[in-house]
């Protein structure tokens, strides 16, 4: 196998130079071989580049979010954006076969209020047939007619969508607010949690 040559900004202390390899896309100090792509570093000084610095990270398209593993970021999406949308079907569709969705038919509209930067709102429109991923809209104006309108703050949707707060919860202590069957809502919830769960994992900007 031939081997390639790569050349990247990583903080590894107070080392100023480093030599090794790069094994799925990690690199490791141990001397280059056959299985491994042979990389030459750059190193920066802990005090200039910590590993958690947001420069560090842009700089070298790392992301920070645990939800991608850190290293590396192929890209990342602005959320409600048409590209978000396209990457959220990719995976929704791959990774949500109808007997996880346990072959639920319905659909629904969450509206997003206070959008930033200029408090719009908008809106992002869900639909399901037998648990099969079938369709899926963002955009602003009046939301496709569904059996569930939800209601509610960008920064609210925003923690759902990350995991930071489950759909059952935000329901039930009125930070959603939901046209449509409440009873039915609740019993789907652990469904929008587990559809929420993939959308966690892309690479997002808030």
């Amino acid at each position: 196998m031939k081997s390639r040559i790569v050349s990247k900004i990583v903080d590894f202390g107070e080392k100023s130079d480093f030599h090794g390899c790069v094994k799925n896309g990690k690199l490791s100090e141990e001397p280059a071989t056959s299985s491994c792509h042979s990389a030459a570093v750059k190193i920066a000084p802990r005090k200039t580049l910590g590993a958690n610095n947001s420069t560090f990270h842009a700089a070298n398209n790392i992301s920070s979010n645990p939800n991608t593993g850190g290293f590396p970021m192929t890209a990342t999406f602005q959320y409600l954006s048409q590209q978000w949308r396209d990457e959220a079907e990719k995976r929704l569709t791959t990774e949500l076969p109808p007997e996880r969705m346990n072959f639920v038919t319905s659909s629904m509209s969450n509206i997003y209020l206070n959008c930033p930067p200029d408090g719009s709102e908008k809106y992002l429109f869900f639909k399901f047939v037998e648990g099969k991923f079938a369709e899926m809209l963002v955009g602003t104006g009046t939301p496709p007619k569904a059996e569930f309108a939800i209601a509610g703050d960008y920064q609210t949707f925003a923690k759902i969508t990350r995991g930071e707060l489950s759909a059952q919860k935000a329901l039930m202590t009125l930070k959603l607010k939901l046209k449509g069957n409440m009873v039915k809502a609740l019993k789907l919830a652990s469904l929008a949690d587990r559809l929420n769960k993939v959308l966690a994992t892309i690479p997002t900007e808030y």
